[in-house]
């Protein structure tokens, strides 16, 4: 994890390019994906690892749309890789089709990868914990959150079992556990499994750390749920500010982005919530992708803070397309519609205050 931690970090402050002009991390990245694929092109027996390095940076910095067509392909590629290969491949792809909120092409995914481990469970042992997490987020996505959380609570049992309390990987799941239970509504058990995951953190001194930073981040939420704003939009800048500085453009800086937005917004200070929105809705196109759960819910925030600020046609159009993309892509009875309804509800009101000025 420190190694791919310092990779982020390298990205960022990469060298000059011909003439003086400074890469960005996306940058950089893309311009070694073009000459990999030209050397993939005029080698086709090279080995699949090297594509699949690139696709788990990608992915490793919060780029699922640049991520999963280099998964896509190889598992197109021929001839195919090993089946081993291809099943961690499977795992990848499904976790980019999640954060995309492309969640039927995860499951085939996921299904697939684990079918395959589970011919040998004690060989893949570590690889179906991994896949845990995954199958966890789906699971609550397909309206079965109690489910989830037990499927995490299982997953953390074993993980202990294997790697001990004070591993990453432990406390990666039990964020992904607090998480689980936050959306079920259960904060004091939320609360309980990300104070066993900071400690964690705080025990392999990587509380500057990627999965330590969603941390921060799931914590915020808690305190915004408990009315605790003050200590959540602390939380929330000391993880933005982090983020911002070591791993620069991503998905999960979006989303950062939208929570501390509508943390302003909700403190009454829209001035400053809307360039926090407008770069989360940039943020989550580019890297989650524009119909994804990242995107549309910044959309919200955005197109409320564009009415309260006094740009009432942009308010209004922000939402009307944030309309038409939840019920293309979610359907009307999504909980992103009602969030949808009610953002408008407010563009309302705030336009019959500005006209009764």
């Amino acid at each position: 994890a420190a190694v791919k931690d310092y990779l982020l970090t390298l990205f960022r402050v990469a060298g000059e390019a011909p003439g003086g002009e400074t890469l960005t991390p996306k940058q950089l990245l893309d311009k070694g994906a073009e000459r990999l694929q030209l050397y993939l092109q005029t080698n086709p027996e090279a080995s699949a690892d090297t594509l699949l390095a690139l696709a788990e940076l990608y992915f490793r910095l919060n780029d699922y749309t640049g991520a999963a067509p280099l998964f896509e392909q190889l598992l197109r590629r021929q001839p195919p890789a090993a089946p081993a290969t291809l099943a961690k491949v499977q795992l990848d792809l499904a976790q980019c089709y999640l954060r995309m909120s492309r969640y039927p092409e995860a499951r085939a995914a996921l299904d697939a990868a684990q079918a395959y481990w589970a011919r040998d469970p004690q060989r893949y042992r570590n690889l179906l914990l991994e896949s845990r997490s995954p199958q966890a987020q789906l699971e609550r996505a397909e309206g079965h959150p109690e489910q989830s959380i037990a499927t995490l609570q299982a997953a953390v049992v074993e993980r202990i079992a294997v790697s001990g309390e004070q591993h990453p990987e432990t406390g990666t799941l039990l964020n992904d556990l607090a998480v689980a239970h936050f959306q079920a509504n259960q904060l004091p058990e939320a609360r309980a499994q990300l104070q066993r995951a900071w400690q964690v953190w705080e025990s392999l001194k990587a509380t500057e750390s990627v999965d330590a930073l969603n941390t921060l981040n799931n914590w915020a939420a808690i305190e915004v749920r408990e009315q605790r704003l003050a200590e959540a939009e602390a939380l929330y800048r000391r993880a933005l500010n982090v983020r911002r500085s070591l791993f620069g453009p991503s998905a999960a800086l979006a989303a950062l982005l939208n929570n501390l937005g509508k943390l302003q917004l909700r403190l009454g200070r829209p001035e400053q919530a809307l360039p926090l929105l407008q770069e989360a809705v940039v943020l989550a196109r580019e890297y989650a992708g524009e119909n994804s759960l990242n995107a549309l819910a910044a959309m919200a925030g955005l197109g409320e803070a564009q009415a309260v600020t006094g740009e009432a046609e942009a308010a209004r159009a922000t939402l009307a397309e944030l309309e038409r993309r939840t019920r293309e892509h979610f359907g009307d009875s999504h909980l992103l519609m009602a969030i949808t309804h009610l953002a408008q509800a407010r563009r309302l009101q705030s336009a019959g205050q500005a006209r009764g000025s």
